[in-house]
């Protein structure tokens, strides 16, 4: 297995886990790069190594996770709290964003119905002026 080959499967395997992360604070941060280092010392050990040897190894990202936040019980409540307000920004980010769209598609449709009333009477005063 060339080093292209391995730092794709070490990349492939770190996203899997970087996935099951809703949230990465600066301690899962930690956590990923002690993960990333141990990976990529195996992969460099192993050069044949596939995916499933790093599941094997290390553990699937669902089991990774759940490792991660048994060994670290004092962070869960802090991390659900950055996952709730993260969820309340998006929710505003939301409905502000369709409130947005629904402002500007009025105004559009009220100064394309303003338009067609001006070029009405622009045509009714023209043909008034043939006359």
């Amino acid at each position: 297995m060339n080093s292209e080959k391995k730092t794709k499967l070490c990349k492939e395997y770190i996203s899997q886990i970087k996935c099951f992360f809703p949230v990465i604070r600066q301690n899962e941060k930690k956590y990923i790069n002690y993960i990333s280092t141990s990976v990529n010392d195996y992969c460099i050990d192993n050069p044949d190594a596939a995916i499933e040897d790093l599941y094997n190894i290390f553990g699937s990202p669902q089991e990774t996770i759940n490792s991660y936040m048994s060994e670290n019980p004092d962070n869960i409540v802090p991390y659900f709290k950055k996952i709730n307000v993260k969820k309340w920004i998006i929710r505003v980010l939301t409905i502000f964003i369709i409130a947005f769209l629904i402002v500007t598609s009025t105004s559009i449709w009220y100064y394309h119905k303003e338009n067609q009333a001006f070029e009405y009477e622009k045509n009714l005063i023209e043909q008034l002026n043939n006359k």
